[in-house]
């Protein structure tokens, strides 16, 4: 999506809104123009058969970087250690239990 075509953009804290919506209703041929973009983009792009799609492929294409052996492996083109290959030294798949990270702490509190 790209500002001015398929959406007016609008400052994050909003101070413009006012003077925004003011210059759309003055330009009212300019906003309906976006509108039908936007409105256009949302039924070619964002509907739900092509945002699931958009995700296979993502996947596949990911899948595609890793070997497919049951020991997993190195993402392919990556060197693991010098003098080695990934065939040389797969990336061996461990339990979570042996990995040596702190123990995760959760509160209560609301977020601020």
């Amino acid at each position: 999506m790209r500002p001015w075509v398929h959406y007016v953009p609008v400052a994050t804290r909003m101070e413009d809104l006012v003077a925004t919506v003011q210059w759309l209703r003055e330009h009212d041929d300019v906003a309906r123009a976006i509108g039908a973009a936007g409105q256009a983009f949302a039924l070619e792009h964002l509907q739900l058969s092509s945002v699931l799609s958009f995700h296979r492929e993502l996947l596949l294409q990911y899948a595609r970087r890793f070997d497919a052996t049951d020991k997993g492996g190195w993402p392919r083109g990556s060197c693991p250690s010098q003098g080695s290959t990934a065939a040389d030294e797969p990336l061996q798949r461990k339990p979570i239990s042996h990995l040596k990270a702190p123990t995760v702490r959760y509160c209560n509190r609301a977020p601020r």
